[in-house]
């Protein structure tokens, strides 16, 4: 069954939630078209609950952290239309902000900006949907309100995408 890898071609992508230590979980949902029989370009949003215990000394605290994301990304697909699988090369980049909560009434912020590369693969098991993932690379650059002082950071991580569903029309 050929995939609907042309020109024009638009999709609503969702995302399986994921969850790890002390999330809650995300969600994606963003807004793809093809500019090329090649070239898939979206508009992707990100939305992250968090719950984290955290235990100093003989304190114990927890901290509720929401956080949003948004930023274009673009799959480079090494092969034409045509086929049911479809290998691509990923290029991301995403703006964030954040909130925080504790327990004893503080609140903190943080702002973000992150760039992604990588490489992954969309399975088409019908022409209107497709169901896929990647990994790779990627920088962030997180600068957050600690109270006192203001702390930035950069990070380097390796990652795995997200299983993505695409329903095109």
């Amino acid at each position: 069954m050929p995939a609907p890898l042309e020109k024009g071609t638009r999709s609503l992508q969702f995302a399986v939630p994921t969850f790890g230590l002390g999330g809650l979980g995300s969600a994606q949902v963003g807004y793809w078209r093809f500019l090329s029989d090649r070239v898939n370009a979206g508009l992707v949003a990100d939305l992250s609950l968090a719950y984290n215990r955290i235990e100093n000394a003989n304190q114990v605290s927890t901290q509720t952290s929401v956080s949003l994301a948004l930023g274009p990304e673009a799959k480079l697909y090494t092969m034409a239309g045509g086929r049911s699988v479809a290998p691509f090369v990923h290029l991301g980049a995403r703006a964030g902000y954040g909130r925080a909560w504790t327990d004893n009434g503080l609140a903190r912020w943080n702002v973000s900006g992150t760039l992604a590369a990588g490489i992954g693969v969309d399975w088409f098991p019908t022409d209107n949907v497709s169901v896929g993932g990647h990994t790779g690379v990627a920088v962030t650059y997180l600068h957050a309100d600690s109270g006192d002082a203001w702390n930035n950071r950069i990070a380097f991580d390796t990652s795995t995408g997200t299983l993505r569903l695409h329903i095109y029309f």
